[in-house]
């Protein structure tokens, strides 16, 4: 498997899997038009990382360097193909989105829906400490889990 960094050309790939997701169907539902423009602007800012293996599309991690307050490292989205989750997809996307991170970044955060508990758990064990809940973040009535890593302290907190 490989990690690498999305184009213009995955676009197309990247939303068929979001649509036919749990994920998509709750967040986008299946709003293509909407989810082109989205992942299309993601992929022209260099934000999306892929894992492919034999030109076939295992999962996806898109992320924002800066996103999370300006500052720190952010994950909008991680998403594995279900036929290839438990396989280590997700572990290398987030190996890959970390190691970046870590160049700019004292901090990394992601949202994880409160239904998601197998996501929940997975973030658990890379380190993310859990710190707090937003209600409606991205849609009304789903609370969404703020996740935060410390990679080092900041000078400001020593």
């Amino acid at each position: 498997m490989d990690i690498i960094l999305g184009r213009p050309e995955h676009r197309d790939p990247l939303i068929d899997m979001i649509c036919r997701s749990h994920l998509g169907d709750i967040y986008f539902e299946s709003d293509r038009s909407y989810l082109e423009d989205v992942i299309g602007k993601a992929l022209d800012e260099e934000n999306m990382l892929l894992a492919i293996e034999e030109d076939h599309l295992q999962g996806f991690l898109w992320f924002d360097l800066k996103g999370a307050f300006r500052i720190h490292a952010y994950v909008h989205l991680q998403l594995v193909d279900s036929d290839h989750a438990g396989k280590g997809v997700g572990r290398a996307l987030m190996e890959a989105f970390e190691e970046a991170a870590r160049a700019i970044s004292e901090k990394a955060f992601l949202a994880v829906a409160e239904f998601n508990h197998s996501a929940l758990t997975f973030y658990e064990h890379l380190g993310y400490k859990n710190v707090g809940v937003i209600p409606g973040l991205y849609r009304d009535g789903v609370g969404e889990h703020l996740l935060m890593k410390v990679f080092r302290k900041s000078k400001r907190m020593q």
